[in-house]
């Protein structure tokens, strides 16, 4: 391929791309531009500013902006220590995964002294709402009076963020996956277009409990965040002949993918494990070793999330994980009915067998499986399909490959009888 042809081809992707972006932001933004009036295929958004789990997140947010500020002078040294040690690493002319790791090494530092000073503040998990404060501070400076109305406009601004990002990341999964632009570019284009998914498959019963507006970013919940750290660390890892650094910001990135979302430490447990089975020995030390780079966070917030929530435990029942729960997480699904299940499974199986080789097939399947064995065992899985959303942008990828595959059988079917009928 020509360099003008290569670059024609890139530019195309791009702009493919980023009108998948577009699309997937305008969606939501459409709702809240005609708030409390339903869209054709949308449910009706009625600001408040926050509901449910968002007024836990927002209130520990705003505690972290307060603990940020009493814990000037100690966030002043770790800066300035971690300054000196990259300045040393990049004057050595250290590699790049290495001035990576160190200098994740001190955010973490910094943001696990800050979340050891904060109080509980009635969010489970401290992932988002540190994230979330990041983006209040200059609002802190700017308007120390500031409340939820300004604290919404940030919070959406970054969910759209981590949802433009996802978006990036599924066509970069198709394509390094399949070896296909065209899988890329469809998954990109069916993850764009699933807000308008429920309302058609499924009805009013798919927006119930807030589970679109999580979807669209608008909830200001973890799953947007969440799901951008999961699926575009599985595309680092997938890019073709990955670099150490690449291989160390997926990591970075599943790190902290685990203190926005607990259970996304299963899906880096079982990518860890697929790396040493597809015996990528380097690449499964240094994605292990980078995870752990957020573990004092996780462990700095333990007692002050779900353990402060629900007194001692990890959630409203005595036993929240059980065999029991399995039926009714799919048969009483807000979302996943039959139907929609089929839609989304029976691609999906066309879809991984076309994918080109072991690793891709299981760095794209294996976080899937995991995440539905494991919410198919939470006795809340029903009223809060959300818990699941993480894996979708990766059955949207094989659904993506699935489609395209049957089309390409359908035309070397019709171009076989072409050739049958001139002879």
């Amino acid at each position: 391929m020509s360099e003008s042809v290569r670059s024609t081809t890139r530019t195309s992707w791009w702009w493919v791309i980023g009108g998948c972006v577009a699309i997937r932001v305008a969606i939501p933004l459409a709702s809240l531009a005609a708030e409390g009036t339903a869209l054709p295929g949308l449910p009706a958004f009625r600001y408040g500013p926050l509901y449910g789990d968002a007024n836990g997140y927002y209130a520990a947010a705003r505690e972290i902006v307060a603990a940020v500020a009493r814990m000037a002078l100690p966030l002043v040294v770790i800066a300035v220590f971690a300054a000196g040690l990259l300045y040393g690493a990049v004057r050595r002319r250290a590699r790049p995964a290495l001035i990576a790791g160190v200098a994740a090494a001190g955010a973490s530092s910094a943001a696990t002294l800050v979340v050891l000073e904060m109080r509980p503040a009635g969010a489970p998990v401290v992932g988002w709402p540190l994230l979330w404060a990041f983006g209040l501070v200059p609002l802190r400076l700017l308007a120390p009076g500031f409340g939820p109305d300004a604290a919404f406009v940030v919070g959406v601004g970054i969910s759209f963020l981590a949802i433009g990002a996802t978006v990036v990341a599924v066509a970069y999964v198709g394509l390094w996956s399949s070896g296909k632009r065209t899988v890329g570019l469809l998954a990109a284009a069916l993850f764009a277009l699933w807000p308008l998914v429920p309302g058609l498959v499924v009805g009013e019963r798919g927006w119930e409990n807030g589970t679109w507006l999580v979807d669209s970013g608008l909830a200001l919940y973890t799953e947007p965040l969440s799901t951008a750290l999961v699926v575009g660390a599985i595309a680092l890892l997938l890019r073709p002949a990955a670099t150490d650094l690449a291989i160390v910001i997926a990591g970075l990135a599943l790190g902290y993918a685990t203190v926005v979302k607990l259970t996304d430490g299963v899906i880096v447990a079982t990518l860890v494990g697929v790396l040493l089975v597809t015996r990528r020995w380097r690449h499964a030390a240094l994605l292990a070793v980078a995870g752990f780079v957020s573990a004092p966070l996780f462990f700095a917030y333990w007692d002050k999330g779900y353990v402060a929530t629900y007194d001692g435990g990890i959630a409203a029942s005595e036993h929240p994980f059980g065999l029991e729960h399995i039926v009714p997480a799919w048969g009483d699904s807000l979302l996943f009915s039959p139907l929609l299940v089929a839609l989304l499974v029976l691609p999906a199986m066309v879809g991984l067998s076309s994918l080109r080789g072991a690793f891709p097939k299981a760095a794209v399947t294996v976080p899937i499986v995991v995440t539905v064995v494991t919410y198919s065992l939470y006795d809340a899985t029903p009223i809060h399909p959300r818990f699941l959303y993480v894996a979708l942008p990766l059955v949207l990828v094989l659904d993506a490959a699935g489609v395209l595959s049957l089309l390409s059988a359908v035309r070397a079917r019709r171009s076989q009888a072409e050739s049958v009928r001139v002879l």
